[in-house]
């Protein structure tokens, strides 16, 4: 029996849509919530200093559209307050150049790095 084109393209078909299905189930597997650990640190101990990116959701530094809000930042040092006296940003753009002022009221000090990109 002579194979016919269709038949003949029925298996690489099937090995890449094993392959795709594959590889998709392993990028939803790999991209599942997990707990935070407890933390190492002792009742009284903080973080010397935490990387601060401030974007929720939707919000991406990607959109030059994108603004974090006052009082979002606020809300997120305070949060932080308890576990480090010092973040450090790598931006100023979308809303951050807020927050040396709002750290500073917050008794935090701000590392402030820099993203050099391709811009």
């Amino acid at each position: 029996m002579r194979p016919t084109a269709r038949s003949a393209l029925l298996a690489p078909a099937c090995g890449f849509l094993v392959a795709l299905v594959s590889i998709a189930a392993g990028w939803c597997w790999l991209g599942q919530p997990v707990e935070m650990p407890n933390s190492p640190l002792g009742a009284r101990e903080k973080l010397y200093c935490v990387s601060y990116a401030p974007f929720r959701g939707a919000q991406t530094p990607l959109d030059k559209n994108t603004r974090i809000e006052r009082w979002q930042i606020e809300e997120d040092l305070a949060r932080l307050k308890p576990l480090t006296d010092c973040v450090r940003t790598y931006a100023v753009e979308h809303g951050l150049d807020q927050v040396p002022e709002i750290a500073q009221r917050q008794g935090m000090k701000v590392l402030m790095g820099l993203w050099l990109g391709r811009d």
